[in-house]
């Protein structure tokens, strides 16, 4: 089975080095928020949001900024997308190259019945 986990974490700087940490999400409506866990405690600290998972055997990671809303709205979309492959589902960019391809044949076709006189 496919892998259906993606998590934030977010790049700090910790006693003047560059780590990663994990986010912290409130209790109640799991919303993000700005602080980190260092040493199983809670601390609010600037930094970027990373988004990460698994996908085939590696493990990737992609920048999202500052912002606190961009990064949950990539992770919850990012959520969505790894469910849907994993279910069989089709992502939105799946849908739009079988669209963007039918309409391409259409308009093919349509020049062969100019052509040949149909």
């Amino acid at each position: 089975m496919a892998n259906r986990r993606c998590w934030l974490t977010k790049v700090v700087k910790v006693n003047g080095n560059w780590t990663t940490r994990p986010v912290v999400f409130t209790p109640k409506g799991n919303q993000l928020t700005d602080r980190v866990l260092i040493e199983d405690r809670e601390v609010p600290m600037e930094g970027v949001f990373v988004l990460e998972w698994w996908e085939n055997g590696q493990r990737l990671r992609r920048r999202l900024g500052k912002d606190l809303l961009k990064a949950q709205t990539a992770l919850t979309k990012h959520r969505m997308k790894m469910l849907a492959k994993a279910t069989g589902g089709t992502t939105e960019a799946e849908r739009m190259a079988h669209w963007k391809d039918e309409r391409e044949a259409r308009s093919h076709l349509r020049v062969i019945r100019i052509i040949a006189g149909l």
